[in-house]
């Protein structure tokens, strides 16, 4: 094998088999590029944003929702639950926080990555619709945030 290498090269001049080498760097460098770029775009599909498995909250979702127009409008402390604009939710009395994510008009709740709610939802000005729910405990019926 050695033989047949030394034989190769020596049938080229030595700028010739300097070009070689160069070209054969300029390739693997290329081609190491290429597989940092696939390895980049593939991490950046497989992960969320941040907020679990679907999109940014929208602004009139996040707030402190009541079970009543009277309450959210008193802003007393017994909210039913608050969700933020950074993802997370939180049931009124309770120092658990946990991931929230919408998608559309469904709204899910996770805890370490693990789904424990989902439900169909819609805002119309202060109140809330939770329509269907697909699993968990989070209740349908008419939630009320503050008024602005």
């Amino acid at each position: 094998m050695l033989f047949f290498l030394f034989t190769y090269i020596n049938n080229y001049t030595t700028c010739q088999v300097v070009d070689k080498i160069n070209i054969m760097k300029n390739i693997l460098k290329l081609l190491g590029i290429i597989v940092f770029v696939t390895i980049i775009g593939f991490t950046m599909t497989a992960c969320g944003d941040g907020n679990g498995s679907g999109g940014k909250i929208p602004a009139e979702l996040a707030a402190k929702w009541y079970l009543s127009q009277a309450a959210a409008d008193a802003g007393g402390a017994d909210y039913s639950f608050e969700i933020t604009s950074a993802g997370k939710y939180q049931g009124g009395g309770s120092d658990t926080w946990q991931d929230v994510s919408v998608n559309g008009n469904t709204i899910t709740f996770s805890v370490a990555g693990h789904k424990i709610s989902v439900a169909s939802f819609s805002v119309s000005g202060t109140i809330l619709t939770v329509s269907r729910e697909s699993f968990g405990n989070f209740s349908p019926g008419l939630y009320y945030k503050k008024a602005n």
